[in-house]
């Protein structure tokens, strides 16, 4: 998903973690919460990962074991967007509907997903946001 639509892996986990509280997500939230890591993304976890894919065909055991390190750094980068979304979820950490986890997590991620794809979500997305929304679901119970 995060190759064919560009998602940000992390917000859709958030949009996931936030509806497994009971937590309906507006467009704004997620706009927001999306604004509140797009510096860290664009300078620092995107060129990590570019570096590393770059590195992927290269056949070399030197080569190999810088990438494993610049895997482990893209990784701890992507831990550090995660604290900053946590740290922005205190902001919107109260029910904004009636709605059940299950159903919450749902209008979350579809709701994240149509933002990025501009329309419904595509026949691939469609089968992969229940698999998300379900590990997320097992995750909490």
């Amino acid at each position: 998903m995060q190759e064919a639509t560009g998602l940000d892996v992390n917000i859709l986990l958030f949009c996931a973690w936030i509806g497994v509280q009971s937590i309906v997500l507006s467009s704004a939230d997620i706009e927001a919460a999306s604004s509140s890591v797009a510096i860290w993304q664009d300078s620092v976890v995107r060129p990590l990962r570019s570096v590393r894919r770059y590195m992927k065909p290269l056949k070399d055991d030197e080569i190999g074991s810088l990438r494993a390190r610049v895997k482990d750094v893209e990784i701890e980068a992507e831990r550090v967007e995660q604290s900053i979304l946590f740290a922005y979820s205190r902001a919107i950490q109260s029910p904004r509907s009636g709605a059940d986890r299950r159903s919450a997590t749902i209008q979350n991620v579809q709701k994240y997903i149509e933002m990025k794809s501009g329309t419904q979500p595509a026949r691939s997305t469609e089968l992969s946001a229940p698999l998300l929304v379900e590990a997320a679901l097992r995750w909490r119970s």
